[in-house]
C-alpha cells in the first residue's frame, strides 16, 4: 500500500515537473520568438499604357409630370442611341443599364418631381476617340459625364510585377536594418500583400456634371500605375 502511495506521489511530481518544464519552454519560445524578429513593409509601383478606357455617362430627366418626364427621357434617349451608332468604330462594347424612376425633393424642400435615369458605360481604345464621343453625346443630350476608367488587359501580369518590387523594396530595407542594428538576418518567417483598386487607377476626379474639360493640362495621362504594398516578417539573431 505505502509502494502504491509512493508511486503515486511520484507519478504526480514528475507531471508536475513536466508541466513546469512544458511552460518554461513555452515562456522561453515566445519570449524568443518575440524577441528575435522585426517586421517591415515594402511598395511596388510599376507604370503602365492603358489599352482601353471605359467612358461612364448617363441620361438624367427631370419634371414634375411624370409622363411628360418619361416621353422626353425617351426622346433623348433614342438620339443618344443615334449618336452611339454614329460612333460604332469609336467603342470596343457598350452597356446600357435598365432605367431608374425616382420621386426628388427639390433642394428648397418645396416641391417634388420625377427623375428618369438611365447610365451607360462605353469602352474605346483611343484616348483620341474621347472627346469626340462625348461631344456626340453631350449633343444628343447626355447629362451626366460621371468617369473614366483606365485600364488594361496586362494588369494582371503588371501586379505580380509590382508584387516582386513591393519584396525587394522590403527585403532591402531589412537588410539595412540589420546591418546598421548588427544583426543577421535568418530568413523571412511571414509574408501578407495590402492591395486595393489595383484593377484601374480612375480620372473621375477631372469629370463634372456636364462635359470634360478636354484641355491638354488636365487630360488623363496616357500612362498610369499599379501599385502593391508587402509587409515581411524577418528572424534574425544578435551578432555576438
Amino acid at each position: 500500500m505505502n509502494n502504491q502511495s509512493n508511486l503515486v506521489k511520484a507519478t504526480k511530481g514528475f507531471r508536475f515537473s513536466l508541466v513546469r518544464l512544458s511552460i518554461l519552454i513555452l515562456a522561453l519560445t515566445g519570449e524568443a520568438f518575440a524577441q528575435f524578429q522585426f517586421t517591415v513593409s515594402g511598395n511596388g509601383r510599376v507604370f503602365y499604357e492603358p489599352d482601353a478606357y471605359d467612358l461612364s455617362f448617363a441620361v438624367v430627366v427631370d419634371d414634375q409630370d411624370i409622363q411628360k418626364c418619361k416621353t422626353a427621357h425617351i426622346v433623348v434617349l433614342a438620339k443618344v442611341k443615334e449618336a452611339l451608332d454614329a460612333n460604332k468604330e469609336k467603342t470596343l462594347s457598350l452597356k446600357q443599364d435598365a432605367t431608374r424612376l425616382e420621386r426628388v425633393q427639390a433642394n428648397d424642400n418645396r416641391a417634388r418631381f420625377f427623375r428618369f435615369t438611365t447610365s451607360y458605360v462605353a469602352r474605346v481604345s483611343d484616348v483620341k476617340s474621347l472627346l469626340p464621343l462625348q461631344e456626340s453625346l453631350i449633343s444628343a443630350g447626355v447629362t451626366d459625364i460621371t468617369a473614366l476608367d483606365m485600364i488594361s488587359e496586362r494588369l494582371p501580369r503588371l501586379l505580380e510585377q509590382a508584387r516582386k518590387e513591393a519584396i525587394k523594396d522590403a527585403k532591402a530595407k531589412a537588410e539595412l536594418a540589420a546591418t546598421e542594428l548588427g544583426w543577421a538576418l535568418n530568413g523571412a518567417s511571414n509574408i501578407s500583400f495590402q492591395e486595393a483598386e489595383w484593377i484601374g487607377q480612375k480620372a473621375s476626379i477631372a469629370y463634372g456634371v456636364r462635359t470634360y474639360d478636354y484641355d491638354s493640362s488636365k487630360r488623363p495621362d496616357q500612362t498610369t500605375y499599379v501599385t502593391s504594398q508587402v509587409s515581411i516578417t524577418f528572424a534574425f539573431e544578435k551578432k555576438r
